[in-house]
């Protein structure tokens, strides 16, 4: 009887520290996880109402400056649809070679994200009086 009391707190005792140990080692690989996951930069733009109406001020904020890296989402906050397009407006060459959204619908968004530093002007093929600009530093 004494011994199968010794053997049952031998095993609980291992049972213990394995869970101790398996604890310690997940906690460790979850915090090394979590520091080599990369950290997402964005920024927000809103298209206002009645942007269709307004010139620099459609958007908001405008202009946007970011990070090399950083991805800007435009919401369409308006009742009419939009596009998000590079360029200077209908007449430049460049346009939308750089990035272009095509019409984004009512409540909808579109994303960019800008790894190379410089200067993107853009506007809305729909409204070319809607004019933004996104410095990236």
């Amino acid at each position: 009887m004494n011994r199968k009391m010794v053997v049952l707190a031998v095993v609980l005792a291992a049972v213990l520290v394995g869970g101790v140990v398996l604890a310690t080692v997940r906690g460790k690989a979850m915090t090394g996880l979590t520091s080599i996951l990369p950290t997402i930069k964005q920024q927000q733009v809103a298209i206002v109402k009645d942007a269709s109406n307004k010139d620099t001020s459609a958007f908001s904020p405008n202009p946007v400056q970011i990070q090399p890296g950083t991805t800007v989402v435009w919401s369409n906050n308006d009742n009419t649809p939009h596009t998000i397009t590079s360029g200077m407006g209908l007449n430049d060459t460049n346009k939308g070679k750089a990035f272009d959204s095509g019409p984004i619908a009512i409540g909808k968004t579109y994303s960019h994200k800008f790894d190379v530093a410089g200067t993107y002007d853009y506007f809305c093929t729909l409204h070319p009086t809607m004019v933004g600009t996104v410095s990236v530093k």
